[in-house]
């Protein structure tokens, strides 16, 4: 009989939380749906959380044959981690290629707002952009477990928490650094165990994973950084387009940059990528980001 291993466990666990999340149960009234929330260390819900459960409601009212391409959402207030959230699907149109729906998410009131946009796949001219920057392979990094091993800070707390991913980071910026100087940072990524063949499945699990720490890195232009104590990051709105067909249980690669911060406010890009260097989907996000010595706020 083989023994599991502490690392077996661990593993098991971290596949379930990502699995349990995308699993959204029907309620009697007609396209609403409840999602459960993966504990985190500081009470609240994972943005990305919201993101995936939104995209996984909305895509329960669509017929087979379209997925999601665009997801435009803002985050109006903290959700708890301890609680349940409730999708409210309104279905805003209906074509032959694309089909649009808001979904409302209410956790003691609303607290997550999203249009999600899916299509029919078409044929068409196709080109994509490509990584031609060399990175370090996923397998030549430490899991970020082993990285933030030791701290203590809230931050390392966070990426510490199991949300169902391998995640290896590359490629920060150091503190002073320029962000014209290229990708803040790279951070490889993909579900512990495999799941399944449904395209529709690898599109929220990366819709997941596109809020994996992205509006730190606007922190690192100004010498400062997300473990910075007192330090204070919401996000206000993220958006996500998806192309190029992907597995999340295979390696993807998450390229991090700051565009801009003005006003206690942050704005980045993301863009991930194959592991053949083939980008499948970019992302932005704006964020409210409040730092002690920016005086009282």
């Amino acid at each position: 009989m083989t023994q599991s291993t502490p690392e077996a466990i661990a593993a098991l666990r971290d596949t379930l939380v990502l699995e349990r999340v995308l699993e959204l149960a029907d309620e009697r009234e007609e396209d609403v749906f409840t999602g459960p929330s993966a504990p985190m260390p500081t009470g609240l819900v994972y943005g990305g959380q919201l993101v995936a459960q939104a995209v996984t409601a909305a895509q329960r009212t669509i017929g087979t044959g379209r997925v999601v391409h665009s997801v435009h959402a803002s985050f109006l207030r903290p959700a708890r981690s301890d609680a349940d959230v409730a999708y409210r699907v309104a279905r805003l149109t209906e074509g032959r290629s694309y089909a649009v729906r808001r979904v409302d998410a209410h956790q003691d009131g609303l607290v997550f707002t999203a249009t999600v946009s899916f299509q029919h796949p078409e044929q068409s001219a196709v080109h994509a952009q490509r990584l031609t920057a060399a990175v370090p392979r996923p397998h030549t990094l430490p899991n970020i477990a082993e990285r933030f091993a030791g701290r203590g800070d809230p931050t390392s707390r966070i990426w510490q928490t199991e949300r169902g991913f391998d995640l290896r980071l590359i490629d920060e910026i150091p503190a002073g650094g320029d962000a014209s100087d290229g990708p803040s940072r790279g951070l490889w990524f993909r579900s512990r165990l495999p799941l399944g063949e449904d395209e529709a499945r690898h599109r929220a699990a990366i819709a997941y994973a596109s809020d994996f720490g992205l509006l730190h890195v606007t922190l690192a232009p100004h010498g400062r950084r997300a473990t910075d104590l007192g330090l204070r990051m919401v996000s206000l709105d993220h958006a996500l387009w998806l192309y190029e067909p992907a597995r999340a249980d295979e390696w993807l690669l998450f390229v991090q940059s700051p565009v801009s911060a003005r006003s206690a406010r942050g704005l980045a890009v993301g863009r991930i990528y194959r592991e053949d260097g083939v980008l499948v989907a970019l992302c932005v996000q704006e964020g409210v980001i409040r730092h002690p010595s920016d005086g009282d706020n």
